[in-house]
């Protein structure tokens, strides 16, 4: 440097205030500080082919894993690397809840398919790591089917977060911590598992010990509003309207009482379904189950099977005689039957479900055969048999 150029510089450095050059100084090293902080580390990658092996045995990964893996420890909370989850899932039936906060409203239809509990990291103190945690999504079949949603939640009121996070479905990337919103990450799965197989999801996690995440898979529960005509017969057809119900042939079941109905036709608002023909006389609760997911039931009154007449041991009497009536298909309780002579309802003094003894009515202008039906839980007897009232005993073979 020339003379004159340190000269120049010398009488710069006199100008400037020693409390501004003390300033200079603070920033420069806060800006040091900050380039020094180490961000997150991106020790995993995405897993390849190779690494979709499922471990052999619980608490093994597979051995071309070489990073370290979430491992139970004394805190109660920390989970394996396999997939110990498949054996603490839980299915819908069972009303599966996690310990994620989850946010529904009345008109909400979902319900939990299966779920994990919280996956924690292992680990003392407050150095973040990467972590491994498998799980295996399992649905069963026809649920493959349903509009399915995973619902991964990062933390929870009793845990922190991780800082970073990698989602594989079989080895492919799902998400990482960008894809989530406010802690929690929603994915369409329809029509990406497999039924009574292993869907294995993988998480990777970077965060402090005692870290948690957790996933929840839901589909909509059908809701049923109505059913028509709420009074059948076995053999009837039956009309049930509601929602969420399954445009697949098989996925969808309509039971009366604890009997499976034929469903004719449908789709995902309506079902048309043939009353089982054993189901049982009387009020039935009526279910419709969409891939093994049942709905709230409705009621529905089945009426008993119609019984049938073959003979009677007189073909005529005067009024307040005794006369049986003999056939199959009547109540044993004499409430459930209904005896009618020419339209004029009979007295019932005893009967079994092969016969009914009943006493003859009075008929007004009675002079010829009158027909004779019987009612069984308000259902008409399949045929009819011919009496005729009379001032004196006429036997069978009278007519």
């Amino acid at each position: 440097m020339t003379k004159p150029a340190l000269a120049a510089v010398v009488a710069l450095a006199l100008s400037i205030p020693l409390a501004n050059l003390a300033v200079l100084a603070q920033g420069s090293s806060a800006e040091t500080k900050n380039e020094s902080k180490s961000p997150v580390p991106t020790t995993f990658s995405a897993p390849q082919q190779a690494n979709r092996a499922r471990p052999a045995q619980p608490g093994t990964a597979p051995s071309n894993w070489s990073t370290t893996q979430g491992t139970a420890g004394t805190r109660g909370a920390t989970q394996t690397a396999s997939s110990t989850a498949a054996a603490s899932s839980q299915t819908a039936d069972a009303a599966a809840t996690t310990t994620a906060p989850t946010t529904t409203t009345k008109t909400d239809d979902s319900v939990v398919v299966t779920s994990s509990s919280p996956r924690v990291a292992s680990g003392t103190g407050n150095k973040p790591s990467w972590q491994k945690f498998y799980d295996y999504i399992r649905v069963k079949s026809g649920q493959d089917t349903l509009p399915l949603t995973l619902t991964v939640t990062n933390g929870n009121a009793n845990h922190p977060a991780f800082e970073a996070v990698r989602l594989f479905l079989a080895g492919q990337q799902l998400a990482t911590e960008k894809d989530f919103k406010n802690g929690v990450l929603q994915l369409k799965m329809d029509g990406t598992l497999s039924a009574n197989g292993d869907n294995q999801l993988l998480i990777q996690g970077y965060g402090v010990p005692a870290a948690a995440i957790s996933w929840k898979l839901t589909t909509q529960r059908a809701v049923l509003t109505a059913v028509t005509p709420d009074t059948a017969a076995p053999g009837d057809s039956i009309k049930i309207t509601g929602r969420n119900f399954s445009n697949k042939t098989g996925v969808s079941q309509v039971w009366v009482g604890d009997k499976l109905a034929t469903i004719t036709s449908g789709n995902a608002k309506t079902l048309i379904a043939t009353v089982p023909q054993n189901a049982v006389a009387g009020e039935n609760k009526l279910n419709v189950a969409v891939g093994g997911i049942a709905a709230k039931p409705l009621k529905i009154t089945i009426k008993g099977n119609a019984p049938e007449l073959t003979a009677t041991d007189l073909y005529g009497a005067p009024p307040g005689y005794a006369v049986t009536v003999t056939g199959k298909g009547f109540a044993p309780n004499a409430a459930d039957n209904v005896v009618s002579v020419g339209g004029v309802t009979a007295t019932i003094t005893a009967c079994s479900t092969t016969s009914i003894t009943f006493q003859m009515p009075e008929l007004p202008n009675a002079w010829a055969a009158v027909p004779l039906v019987v009612k069984t839980k308000g259902v008409a007897s399949k045929n009819t048999l011919q009496v005729q009232p009379s001032n004196r005993l006429l036997p069978t073979n009278y007519q």
